[in-house]
C-alpha cells in the first residue's frame, strides 16, 4: 500500500492477490484444524482412561450404599475379588518357572503374610502342598495353592470383620463396609493423581519419537495404556495391603484415646488443664474487650472530630493515632 501510495482501507480487487491470500488462508486453517484434530486424539486416550476411573468410583459408591452393581452383591464381594486377584497373581509369579521343579514356598509364605498374619500351622500346611507339587501335575498345585489361601483370607476376612464390630460398637457389616470404602476411595485417587503426571510426563516428550521413524500418537496410546494397566494393579495392590492392617491401627488409634484420658484423670494434669482454660478465657475476654474499644473509637472518629495521624490515639493507649487503631 505505501508503494502504490494507496490508503490502507482501500480494498484490493486485484484477482491474482486475492487468490494468493486466499490459499495462503485455506493453507492456515487447514494446518490448524488438523492440529486441533491432533490434540483432540491425544485427549481422547486419557478420557477414556478418566471414565473408566469414574466408573469404578461410582461402582464403589452404589455399593457402598446397598445397590448391586454387574455381579457383585455388596463391597465385601469386591474387595474379596480384589484379594482372590492379588493371591493368584502372587502365586503365579513365584510358580510360573519353566522347569516346574524350582517352587521358592517360603517366598510365597513371606510375600502372603504381608497381607495377612500366618500362623505357624498355616505355614506348614502351604508347605505341605508344595511337598506335595512332585505328586501332582504343576497346574494343580498351583491351583491348590490358590484355593487355599482364597480360603483362608475369608475366613480372616469374617474375623477381621467381628474384630472391628465389637471394637467400634458398630454392626460388623456397617463398620468393614465404610472402612472398604475409604481404602479404596483413598487408593484410587491418590494414585489416579500420580497416573495424571506420569501421563503429562509422557505427552511432554512423545514428539520426540518422529525422529526414530515412529508415529508419536501410536506410541503415546501404547505407553500409555501400560500405565494405566500398572495403575490399576497398584490399586489392588494398596487396597489389599492395607485393609488387613486395620486392626493394628485401630488399636495404636485406641491406646491414644486412653492414655489421654489417663492424663486428664491424673488430678496434676487436670488442675493444669483448668488454669489453662482460665487463661485462655481471660485472653479472650481481654481480646474482646480491646476489641470493643476499637469499634467505639471507630465510631466516634466517623461522626465525630476527625483525628490526625500523629495525634495521640483516642483509645488511650499513648501511641499515636496511625500506630494504634489508626492502621
Amino acid at each position: 500500500m505505501n508503494t502504490l501510495k494507496l490508503p490502507e482501507d482501500m480494498p484490493i480487487e486485484n484477482g491474482l492477490v486475492s487468490k494468493s491470500i486466499e490459499k495462503a488462508q485455506n493453507r492456515v486453517e487447514g494446518y490448524n484444524f488438523d492440529m486441533r484434530k491432533h490434540l483432540v486424539e491425544y485427549d481422547d486416550v486419557l478420557n477414556k482412561q478418566r471414565e473408566t476411573i469414574y466408573k469404578k468410583r461410582k461402582d464403589i459408591l452404589k455399593l457402598f450404599v446397598g445397590k448391586k452393581v454387574a455381579d457383585y452383591q455388596n463391597l465385601s464381594d469386591y474387595t474379596l475379588e480384589l484379594i482372590n486377584n492379588e493371591i493368584s497373581e502372587v502365586v503365579s509369579f513365584h510358580t510360573s518357572s519353566e522347569s516346574g521343579t524350582v517352587w521358592n514356598m517360603q517366598e510365597i509364605i513371606e510375600t502372603m503374610g504381608t497381607i495377612f498374619p500366618l500362623s505357624d500351622d498355616e505355614k506348614f500346611k502351604v508347605e505341605d502342598i508344595g511337598v506335595q507339587k512332585d505328586k501332582l501335575k504343576e497346574a494343580q498345585a498351583r491351583t491348590r495353592i490358590i484355593d487355599y489361601f482364597s480360603n483362608l483370607a475369608q475366613e480372616k476376612y469374617k474375623n477381621l470383620e467381628k474384630q472391628l464390630g465389637s471394637i467400634s460398637g458398630i454392626e460388623n457389616s456397617k463398620i468393614m463396609s465404610e472402612i472398604e470404602k475409604r481404602i479404596l476411595l483413598r487408593s484410587i485417587d491418590s494414585l489416579w493423581v500420580d497416573h495424571l503426571d506420569n501421563i503429562t510426563h509422557l505427552r511432554t516428550g512423545i514428539g520426540l519419537r518422529g525422529y526414530a521413524q515412529a508415529d508419536p500418537l501410536v506410541e503415546y496410546k501404547r505407553e500409555s495404556y501400560d500405565l494405566f494397566v500398572k495403575l490399576l494393579n497398584n490399586i489392588q495392590n494398596q487396597v489389599v495391603y492395607s485393609l488387613f492392617k486395620v486392626i493394628p491401627a485401630v488399636e495404636l488409634i485406641d491406646n491414644g484415646k486412653q492414655s489421654l484420658r489417663m492424663q486428664t484423670n491424673d488430678p496434676t494434669q487436670s488442675k493444669a488443664f483448668n488454669v489453662a482454660n482460665k487463661l485462655q478465657r481471660e485472653g479472650n475476654s481481654n481480646q474482646e474487650s480491646h476489641q470493643k474499644i476499637t469499634l467505639k473509637n471507630k465510631e466516634v472518629q466517623k461522626f465525630g472530630q476527625k483525628v490526625g495521624r500523629n495525634d495521640p490515639c483516642p483509645c488511650g493507649s499513648g501511641k499515636k493515632y496511625k500506630k494504634c487503631c489508626g492502621k
